[in-house]
Formats: structure tokens, C-alpha cells, sequence
């Protein structure tokens, strides 16, 4: 199966980043959460928990321990909720399965060894930023989120099972399953909001922001878009 991956990004970001300025506040936020629940995610029965931002998203792996794939749901909603809540953007994710590899060995030999800090390694007078970290998690849970479009959260069919009876609101279309992050609830869901500050019953306060959203945007949005939105997430 391979280790437990979600791929979440600020949705709509390159489109909004000359216009409005809730993109670059909506990362700010999504790096906020991100960071403040991999500090206390042993406290939601994981071990560590690993994040590599690509752009304006991020490539989230859970340890290959059981229950992970309800965690990593968790995690996934009460980012998506903090995000909208705080930053004022939506996000889109996907949680799926894959090997992670480090294929710094893959480097020219004269870049080995050599990176600091972020991954950066001098070139001359300029600079090398590079991505030391590879494999079938990222590729798969990148490609699922592009499956559907809207501020949608997707779930590989594989990994389904295990949050079927927890709590999770699952809807299915065109062979994708879709969880509702808006209505959605869970024992681990509760405790990763609380570390976020986002209400225990935040349905109606999330539920109410996605409209405006909508509405505010409402000549901007695709129509398959707003769809999506409205039918997977209840509104």
C-alpha cells in the first residue's frame, strides 16, 4: 500500500496572486496549521508527521502506522476549515498512497553534499533550490486532486474503508470518492481543530463562509466549479 500521503493547495492561487492578496495571507495560514498540527501529532495517536511545500501547496505523509489514513483525513479537514476561516481562501486536496523516497543520490556528484538548508546549494554567484524528495505518494496524490474540480477534498478508492464508519461523510461520482469537509466530523477531526482554534461545531460558521465565497465570486467561478462545490459539500 505503500505510505499515506495528502496533497493540499491554496485553490485558485496563481489565478488570484496579482489581484488579491487573501492568496498570499491563505499560505500564510495553510503553513500556520500545517505547522502547529505536525508539532502535536503524536497527541492524535501518529509519531511524525512530514510536510514538503511545493509552490503553494504541500505534500503531507503520515508514518505507515495503523489508523493513518483517519488521521491524515483529520488533518486534511481541519486544515481545509482553518484555511477558509483565516485566510479567507478555499484549498483543494487528495489523500492516496505511494512509496517517498530521498533521491538526493540521484544528483550530479558535484551538487552532492553540498545543499544546506532548504536544499539550497551555491551556483556561481546565484543560487540551486532543490527537491530532495521523490516518489509514487506525491505523483499519485497530486494527479487525484486534479480528477475533479471545486474546492473539493478526494480520497483514493483504496483508502475509503478505513473512514467509512468514522465519522466522514463520503460522496461518490464518476469513480471518485469525495469527502465533505464542511459537514464531516470525528473524534480526531475534534482534537486536531481544537490545536487549531476552530470551533468544535464549526459546520455552520464554515458552511456560511463557503457561500459568501461563492457568492463573492460568483462571475469568476467555472460553473462546474460552483457545482461541484454545492453538491459535494451540502451547501
Amino acid at each position: 500500500m505503500g505510505r499515506i500521503a495528502l496533497y493540499i493547495d491554496i485553490e485558485g492561487f496563481g489565478k488570484t496572486y496579482t489581484k488579491d492578496t487573501r492568496c498570499l495571507w491563505s499560505l500564510h495560514e495553510l503553513m500556520e496549521g500545517l505547522f502547529c498540527l505536525g508539532e502535536h501529532y503524536d497527541k492524535l495517536g501518529g509519531f511524525r508527521l512530514f510536510a514538503h511545500q511545493i509552490g503553494d501547496g504541500f505534500l503531507v505523509v503520515d508514518e505507515h502506522t495503523e489508523d493513518n489514513v483517519r488521521r491524515i483525513t483529520a488533518v486534511a479537514i481541519s486544515l481545509m476549515q482553518y484555511t477558509l476561516l483565516q485566510g479567507g481562501m478555499v484549498c483543494k486536496s487528495a489523500i492516496s498512497a505511494g512509496d517517498l523516497a530521498d533521491v538526493q543520490g540521484c544528483f550530479p556528484e558535484r551538487l552532492k553534499g553540498r545543499s544546506g538548508a532548504g536544499g539550497v546549494v551555491p551556483m556561481g554567484k546565484g543560487l540551486l533550490t532543490t527537491f530532495a524528495v521523490m516518489g509514487t505518494a506525491l505523483i499519485n496524490s497530486w494527479g487525484l486532486s486534479k480528477k475533479a474540480r471545486g474546492p473539493l477534498l478526494i480520497i483514493d478508492a483504496a483508502e475509503v474503508g478505513p473512514i467509512a464508519n468514522a465519522g466522514y461523510i463520503v460522496r461518490q461520482k464518476d469513480g471518485s470518492f469525495l469527502i465533505d469537509w464542511v459537514h464531516s466530523e470525528s473524534n480526531c477531526l475534534c482534537i486536531c481543530k481544537e490545536f487549531l482554534g476552530v470551533p468544535r461545531s464549526s459546520k455552520r460558521i464554515v458552511e456560511e463562509k463557503m457561500k459568501d465565497y461563492i457568492n463573492s465570486k460568483d462571475n469568476e467561478l467555472p460553473e462546474e466549479w460552483k457545482t461541484n462545490a454545492r453538491e459535494f459539500l451540502d451547501l
